[in-house]
């Protein structure tokens, strides 16, 4: 049954709103200022820099710029207005990621509820990163996902999403390469023949892995994979606070973790692709902090998936 359209409109308008309300809290980030720099440096050279200019002590050193085309365009934005420019793409960015979202989650009035309370509770991960691109690209493979088995327009989209993750913000693209991989998993779930479920999964592993394939049409190559292996595995990396291990299940975030495992167990049947999602994202927010933002979103349109079920 579809779903009426001006009660949805006005949820749209409602979370459009707390977004522009929240974006424009946030403070500058401290690595804004070379994320700006590196751009224009991009642009006066027409390259991307390969050698470190910045560092005293490795300066020279080499330098796998995997943020280069982010950067590039928060200098474009900047430039067109130092004073708003980078305030309007963190707010087109953020409303594309918690738009997106609500769609995936049905557009109903219990993910926008939960989608309200996670932006409120997690709104300093709202600052001027290239992890904005994250944020909204993730819904758009999320969505494409929701398709039986691939199309033409899925072979076309999903690896050029894919690439163009990539050079905004290097290996995070990996995140879309696995939700594709999760939908062959996840058509594995669905309730069909078995010749049906091992044609369909098939086709989405072929996908996923040009998907993958498509993550090294990067200016770096398969240097971006040694550097994403390096920058997830380098010691000691709990000094720097967004790569902590999670240690506060009394609190919102604990709160979200716990609904989303609730909601996995109860809807994989029916939600197979965002459960194993929520459940993977919810891992990697265990281990590194940075991750729950990623994280409510995704559970929150799993959880109101399931709650929109159940009570309607």
């Amino acid at each position: 049954m579809s779903r009426p359209w001006k009660p949805a409109l006005l949820l749209g308008a409602l979370l459009a709103a707390l977004v522009v309300w929240l974006a424009a809290l946030q403070p500058w980030d401290p690595d804004t200022w070379w994320h700006l720099r590196t751009g224009q440096l991009i642009l006066e050279t027409r390259s991307v820099p390969r050698a470190d200019p910045y560092s005293f002590v490795l300066n020279g050193g080499p330098w796998v710029t995997f943020e280069w085309l982010s950067e590039v365009i928060f200098y474009g934005f900047w430039r067109m207005s130092p004073a708003w420019g980078l305030e309007a793409l963190k707010t087109l960015l953020a409303l594309a990621a918690a738009l997106g979202f609500w769609l995936v989650g049905g557009a109903s009035a219990w993910t926008f509820g939960l989608l309200s309370l996670g932006l409120l509770t997690h709104h300093g991960f709202l600052s001027d990163r290239p992890q904005l691109f994250d944020y909204a690209l993730l819904p758009v493979f999320l969505l494409l996902c929701k398709s039986d088995r691939p199309t033409r327009r899925h072979w076309l989209a999903l690896p050029a999403c894919a690439a163009l993750w990539a050079n905004l913000h290097g290996g995070a693209a990996i995140l879309g390469a696995g939700v594709v991989a999760a939908k062959t998993a996840a058509a594995w779930l669905l309730p069909a023949c078995a010749a049906r479920r091992k044609q369909d999964a098939a086709a989405w592993a072929a996908l996923a892995l040009a998907c993958a394939a498509a993550i090294f049409v990067n200016p770096h190559g398969l240097r971006l994979l040694s550097h994403t292996s390096g920058t997830l595995l380098f010691r000691h990396r709990e000094i720097i606070g967004e790569w902590k291990t999670f240690q506060d299940p009394l609190s919102w975030d604990g709160l979200f973790l716990a609904g989303g495992a609730a909601a996995a167990a109860l809807a994989w049947r029916r939600q197979p692709l965002l459960a194993l999602c929520a459940t993977a994202l919810g891992v990697l927010s265990l281990s590194a902090v940075r991750h729950l933002f990623l994280y409510m979103l995704t559970a929150s349109a799993l959880i109101g998936l399931a709650l929109e079920e159940r009570f309607p």
